[in-house]
């Protein structure tokens, strides 16, 4: 979402993310990728617990899917977050619209499943 930040916004929409963490680990992450956008943290997993976001086993942090979809990123030149919370839960992505209703969700199925942009920007459009 950093690298499409500004066309995030130019659909007047904006982005928020929320960790695990603490306070100083998100704003290390923020430090260390150049985010843009608000960084909350979640270390009671409210959130997550409220979206229905799952917890995976380790199969779903390491497993072959998971590498594939990691060596896949380092060769376009993108970097991995090292985990620095609990690693096997799970997050995704929700757009809410000015209602606060929520219109679209992607749940990861493990660590490397993430929404395309394509998909979240067609959801941003349509919200």
């Amino acid at each position: 979402m950093r690298d499409h930040y500004d066309e995030i916004r130019s659909l007047d929409a904006d982005v928020v993310a929320i960790g695990l963490g603490r306070p100083d680990i998100a704003a290390d992450f923020r430090d260390e990728f150049g985010i843009q956008f608000r960084l909350f943290v979640d270390p009671e997993k409210r959130s997550y617990k409220l979206l229905r976001m799952q917890r995976s086993g380790w199969s779903g942090v390491v497993g072959p899917t998971v590498w594939k979809r990691g060596a896949l990123s380092l060769l376009k030149g993108r970097g991995i977050a090292k985990p620095k919370q609990d690693p096997k839960q799970l997050g995704g992505a929700v757009v809410v619209d000015m209602e606060g209703d929520i219109t679209f969700v992607h749940r990861a199925k493990d660590s490397s499943d993430n929404v395309s942009m394509e998909l979240l920007l067609d959801a941003l459009r349509h919200a």
